[in-house]
């Protein structure tokens, strides 16, 4: 799932500017099946920047938050060639060329019904400020 892409061309090589990707498909929910009140799960979708540059990520939630969660440690965040996934900063964090990011989506139900909510991952260039609203 492609979220943001551009691609500069040289004579020498291709430069690949950041971009976010997750392993869900964006457009689609993701099926929890069905859960017990007062239990939960969660499932982890990765969040990817396979571009050469690093992408600057202000904030990662979900729009209700009652009784879902988005969670990361940028801990855990990796690269293929073993260096490091991500770096704090001020506000948000930098996820680095080709590195991905595990999110934890976790859903503990407090009554019985049906239940959605909308991931949000606003992005910036690591030279910008966050957004303000």
């Amino acid at each position: 799932m492609l979220l943001a892409a551009c691609r500069l061309f040289s004579a020498d090589h291709d430069l690949v500017y950041p971009q976010a990707s997750l392993s869900a498909d964006w457009n689609q929910p993701i099926d929890l099946g069905a859960i017990d009140v007062d239990s939960g799960t969660t499932v982890t979708i990765k969040l990817t920047n396979p571009g050469m540059l690093d992408l600057g990520v202000w904030e990662i939630a979900l729009r209700s938050g009652d009784e879902f969660s988005a969670d990361y440690d940028l801990d855990e965040a990796y690269c293929e060639d073993g260096s490091e996934g991500a770096t704090a900063l001020e506000e948000g964090f930098l996820l680095h060329g080709g590195c991905t990011l595990p999110l934890q989506l976790s859903f503990h139900p407090t009554t019985a019904g049906e239940r959605a909510d909308h991931l949000s991952v606003v992005t910036f260039e690591d030279d910008a400020s966050p957004p303000a609203f």
